[in-house]
């Protein structure tokens, strides 16, 4: 994935600080036979206090995976990257841990010396490493930095010279936050799709495979931030999921629906479906949903031990 930005003068956030650090859950992420892959981790929950040692532990059984990640995520946050594994080649992104271990079997994320602000779920996954062909492309130089006043309208230009990255995706990050939250991507011209919240003022544009804008209507100073503009190959798919947030009585039938964007089919793919009772709660998967020749099935993974995580996927 290939990255622009442009930044808009940001308002100050707030962190939050609590006394817990916990580790609740580990995930695998895998890419298309079936097959399941075990994770484990280690330790369930901890309860420190500023300025002691912590040692999280995360290993799986498939050795075809060579990368793994470590996620954090505070109540009301999305997962933020705190470093990853190439096979035994660590690479840290953010705070005082240190990642170490091998990305073919086990990983560890380290703090000699653990604050408040460190507090929140972590999270583990592995993945396969993916080869792919770098092109060289260039996005055109951008205004590094935009003003605008509360109700004015704002247009962000993104630009690049490749034809064959028919996806393009808009990002925004605020100040203070190491997390890129997605606004909406778009397939070639087609009607692009929007993430809660910003469906209502921004939309993206495209006037070409090659050309398009982000737009935000009525900025307001929650919109202070640094946009990212990201262009890739169509080979990933754009997943939608229509229903954001449901209130059901008891008793009350529901159903969620979540399908591939125009001009994706979902042959050859993998549907998962994951639950998560509350944010900062560990994530629970539920059952796996693909094609088999024309017809689409579920079936759920074996029931994981104690303390595991197991997730069903596909690979090449």
């Amino acid at each position: 994935m290939l990255l622009c930005c442009s930044s808009l003068s940001v308002a100050q956030g707030a962190s939050m600080i609590v006394n817990v650090i916990r580790f609740t859950l580990s995930l695998a992420c895998l890419s298309s036979s079936v097959v399941c892959i075990t994770v484990l981790q280690s330790p369930p929950e901890l309860v420190l206090h500023r300025g002691e040692a912590v040692t999280l532990n995360c290993s799986h059984d498939d050795s075809n995976f060579d990368r793994l990640y470590w996620y954090k995520q505070t109540d009301g946050a999305g997962l933020e990257l705190q470093g990853y594994l190439s096979f035994k080649q660590p690479y840290t992104e953010v705070g005082s841990f240190n990642v170490s271990g091998d990305g073919e079997k086990e990983g560890f994320l380290k703090s000699s010396a653990v604050t408040a602000e460190e507090s929140g779920v972590y999270f583990c996954a592995v993945s396969k490493t993916q080869c792919c062909l770098a092109n060289g492309v260039k996005f055109d130089e951008q205004v590094p930095v935009r003003t605008a006043r509360p109700g004015e309208r704002v247009e962000i230009a993104c630009s690049h010279d490749d034809s064959s990255l028919l996806v393009m995706s808009w990002y925004e990050q605020r100040e203070r936050s190491r997390a890129l939250r997605l606004i909406g991507s778009g397939y070639s011209t087609a009607e692009p799709t929007y993430e809660d919240p910003f469906a209502a003022r921004f939309q993206l544009r495209r006037e070409s495979v090659q050309k398009g804008s982000l737009l935000i209507s009525n900025v307001t100073m929650a919109d202070s931030a640094e946009y990212f503009c990201a262009a890739r190959v169509s080979s990933s798919p754009v997943v939608l999921q229509t229903e954001a947030h449901l209130t059901p009585s008891p008793g009350d039938t529901v159903t969620l629906r979540c399908s591939m964007a125009a001009g994706f089919s979902m042959s050859g793919y993998t549907m998962y479906w994951y639950r998560q009772a509350r944010a900062g709660a560990p994530i629970e998967f539920l059952k796996k949903e693909y094609d088999t020749s024309g017809r689409r099935s579920g079936s759920p993974c074996p029931s994981p031990p104690r303390r595991t995580a197991s997730t069903c996927g596909s690979r090449t």
